[in-house]
């Protein structure tokens, strides 16, 4: 099921679940219109369907700073923790520093230690900016 949402594909949605809430949420997710997709992450949280690659990839996509930030923050709300930490850890060297530092605070939030072995290994000062 979350295949189906997660593509941009039309394929027809499986009967088994209520369709009009599949259809809105992947309506959202592929809708041009900033809010839209907005609405469509906090969707996917709301329904426990939080896949790390299918954010890691929208967060690539997306420009504006606010949804960007949403991205981080759902997947903080995944099912595997340590996938997000992971996804987390990817994203950082690709992300400005003000992402950089909501990277921070989520992977502090989720697990403290991988926290500190990460600023240790990337050199990040207090600021969350690397070190040189």
């Amino acid at each position: 099921m979350e295949g189906i949402l997660l593509r941009e594909t039309r394929l027809p949605l499986l009967l088994s679940r209520p369709v009009y809430q599949f259809y809105d949420i992947h309506t959202l997710l592929n809708s041009n219109n900033p809010f839209s997709r907005l609405s469509g992450y906090y969707s996917l949280v709301d329904a426990s369907m939080i896949d790390q690659n299918f954010i890691r990839e929208r967060y690539a996509r997306e420009q504006v700073p606010v949804i960007r930030r949403t991205l981080l923050w759902v997947l903080a709300r995944s099912k595997d923790r340590y996938a997000a930490l992971r996804s987390y850890a990817s994203l950082y060297d690709s992300s400005d520093d003000e992402m950089k530092r909501e990277i921070l605070v989520q992977m502090k939030r989720l697990d403290p230690a991988f926290h500190g072995e990460f600023i240790k290994k990337k050199r990040v000062t207090g600021g969350g900016r690397p070190g040189r």
